[in-house]
């Protein structure tokens, strides 16, 4: 409770000096009370503040590292997914993918220090007269390349996607030439001739591939004759079963990846870029925006000319004349012949034999007169050009300059589209005209993007692998690498066939076991499930109906009616089965199914075969994984040492030379100690299963 002072009522001076002491004591006291209060509060005040902003700081923050733990799992996540897409042959295209884009991330972060450094404030000051300008500026680049970066990772996953179609157009082509004679009489028989024109070259777009067309498939047949089987004298056959297919998806998977990986001679090209951009900024705004759509469509054209070059390229690379050849002539070049029935048929070589070298398909380049050089410079520039470089541009350059115009496409359009959305865009919205022409204006210049992205660079990829890699410009590596899956895939089959085998000798030892007389095949129920199948399955039952089936399906395949299947018809019996059996293998089954040893299959042979197909297809990937290792571990040890892999190829077949079986070692055997344990084995199967 405050002293309330009163001053007294004098008159006299010193009276009232004295009387007002006591209230200027108060008042001294009051106000400097009234001063540490006010100071102690917006002390609190400014404590309370600065609480609630380390606080708000650190959710900050917190949001800001959760938001970007998220956009690291996305993209961990996207590029799983993204190397799950291009797994196999377009694995090189993702790891140039990851090499640039560490690249340009770098760029980036230099620009971005740069635009945050002190100096440009300097720069800034001494060209524009304040210290914004070029940081601006600096920022502004940076930015677009960022935007070109994402640019550049979406039309890499375009070309993933371009990839797989393209792998799988390959791939059904491949599968049509299975029926030589089929794909030839669909082009070029009777019932085709009126409408040949009609049915050029597919397509080949991005959104999708169409259907493969008769003429696209006769062209791929032809193209893998000459390659399998080369016009030159000297050059030695490839096996019929070449898969031309993988070859040139090996061949795509190389050069996609060679694409992305951006060489300094194409970066020195875009500094002329820059410098065209540079002067192009002087013009006036209609100006530039007519100088930017024209540069654009002045690319599609570039592009256009390459295409036809291609194309008319791949037609040298044919037979000449090849949609007016005649049946008869082209078919002996084909190993096809007329059978009694007068249809096309291949011919079957008896097992065994020899495969005779038959005449040779040459393509219709070497039958034109040699060009002389029209630029002497060219050879001390480029190197001398076979006759195959001379039908390109530059000579023995060419086939280099056509992929560099592809690999320039590729960055061009990421520029075209990141200047477009960066700076063109905004020049046309500041055009003096309507919202329709204004939206005109949006559609011509996406059609440059479309029509490349789309349409011209999938086209020119793939014709440049077909006629870059093939005749006198082949890959001997790849080639070797083919071979080497070939055959590998072969073993795995032969090692299935084992597998099967296995089931047969079981059921040869249970009945030399038994004393008895070889049973029907009904009276096999009793038999042992082969190693890896369920042990209470039951074999053929005398009622069961697959026994007419399997009837039916031995008269089919015995072709001379004769009671028994011989190892020429085996072979046939066999490939309907998915084996891609050569000579030995089949004379390997034929050993293992052929019970009596009259060296034909008789009926029951042939159920015995068949059941042990069955059995050996019920099993699921990881049984079969399990049986074909036990096959390769013989002291069941739980791993195969080198000296058992090898043994257990050497026994199934002569495919594999020492080399290749040293190759193959180290293939499989990831962690190179010398021991393939049970995980190698299985993803080294997976990996080369069909």
């Amino acid at each position: 409770m405050s002293t309330v002072w009163e001053i007294p009522s004098v008159h006299s001076p010193p009276l009232l000096l004295l009387s007002l002491v006591p209230a200027c004591l108060e008042s001294s006291y009051g106000a400097a009370a009234d001063d540490g209060c006010s100071t102690r509060q917006e002390m609190a005040g400014e404590e309370m503040e600065s609480g609630r902003r380390a606080a708000l700081q650190r959710r900050t923050v917190l949001v800001v590292l959760s938001v970007l733990v998220v956009l690291t799992i996305t993209f961990e996540l996207l590029k799983i997914k993204l190397e799950e897409l291009a797994e196999g042959p377009m694995e090189p295209l993702m790891d140039s993918m990851w090499k640039e884009l560490t690249i340009m991330g770098f760029i980036g972060l230099i620009s971005f220090l740069a635009s945050k450094s002190g100096a440009l404030r300097g720069l800034s000051c001494q060209l524009y007269g304040d210290a914004e300008t070029v940081a601006e500026d600096v920022e502004a680049i940076h930015m677009l390349l960022f935007l070109v970066m994402c640019i550049f990772l979406l039309l890499v996953v375009l070309l993933v996607v371009l990839g797989k179609k393209v792998q799988a157009n390959w791939a059904r082509l491949e599968a049509d030439c299975a029926d030589k004679a089929a794909v030839v009489t669909r082009a070029l028989g009777p019932t085709s001739k009126g409408d040949r024109r009609s049915r050029l070259t597919c397509s080949l777009t991005l959104a999708g591939l169409q259907a493969t067309g008769k003429i696209e498939a006769l062209e791929y047949l032809l193209l893998r004759e000459m390659f399998v089987h080369p016009w030159e004298e000297a050059a030695p056959d490839l096996p019929d079963d070449f898969e031309f297919a993988r070859y040139l998806t090996l061949c795509l998977g190389e050069e996609l990846g060679e694409i992305v990986d951006v060489h300094w001679l194409t970066w020195a090209f875009l500094e002329l870029i820059f410098v065209a951009i540079y002067f192009g900024f002087a013009l006036s705004a209609p100006l530039k925006v007519v100088a930017y759509l024209g540069a654009g469509y002045l690319a599609c054209g570039a592009l256009l000319i390459i295409r036809f070059k291609l194309a008319r390229i791949r037609t040298s690379l044919l037979p000449p004349d090849v949609l007016n050849a005649d049946v008869n002539e082209l078919a002996p070049e084909l190993g096809l012949d007329r059978d009694e029935s007068g249809a096309l048929a291949e011919v079957v070589r008896p097992h065994g034999a020899p495969r005779p070298r038959r005449a040779r398909l040459q393509p219709g380049y070497l039958a034109a007169p040699a060009r002389a050089g029209c630029m002497p410079w060219l050879p001390r520039l480029f190197g001398v050009a076979n006759r195959h470089e001379r039908l390109f541009w530059f000579g023995a350059g060419g086939p280099r300059f056509v992929f560099g115009c592809i690999q320039m496409s590729l960055l061009v359009v990421a520029l075209y589209v990141a200047i477009f959305g960066f700076y063109i865009s905004r020049v046309i919205l500041s055009l003096e005209l309507g919202g329709v022409w204004k939206g005109c204006l949006f559609v011509v210049g996406a059609v440059p993007v479309v029509a490349v992205v789309g349409e011209l660079l999938p086209a020119i990829i793939t014709r440049h692998i077909e006629v870059c890699n093939v005749e006198m410009l082949k890959d001997k590596q790849l080639m070797v690498e083919v071979e080497r899956h070939m055959k590998t895939v072969k073993s795995l089959a032969a090692l299935r066939l084992l597998n099967m085998a296995t089931f047969c000798t079981q059921f040869r030892n249970l009945q030399s076991e038994a004393g008895g007389p070889l049973p029907t095949a009904a009276a096999s129920v009793n038999a042992r499930p082969s190693a890896g199948a369920s042990e209470d399955a039951p074999l053929l039952a005398p009622d069961d109906e697959r026994l007419a089936l399997m009837r039916e399906m031995f008269e089919t395949f015995d072709s001379d009616s004769s009671g028994e299947i011989s190892l020429t018809e085996l072979s046939a019996l066999l490939r309907s089965l998915g084996f891609a059996a050569d000579d030995e293998l089949v004379t390997f089954m034929g050993q293992a199914v052929d019970v009596d040893g009259s060296g034909d299959i008789d009926f029951d042979e042939f159920c015995l075969l068949i059941e042990g197909y069955h059995r050996m297809q019920s099993m699921s990937i990881d049984e079969s994984i399990t049986a074909l290792f036990e096959l390769f571990d013989k002291d069941s040890s739980g791993s195969i040492s080198v000296a058992e892999f090898s043994d257990v190829l050497n026994s199934i077949s002569s495919l594999f030379s020492e080399h290749d079986i040293k190759e193959l070692v180290v293939e499989v055997d990831t962690n190179a100690d010398g021991i393939i344990d049970m995980n190698e084995f299985a993803v080294w199967v997976r990996a080369h299963s069909k």
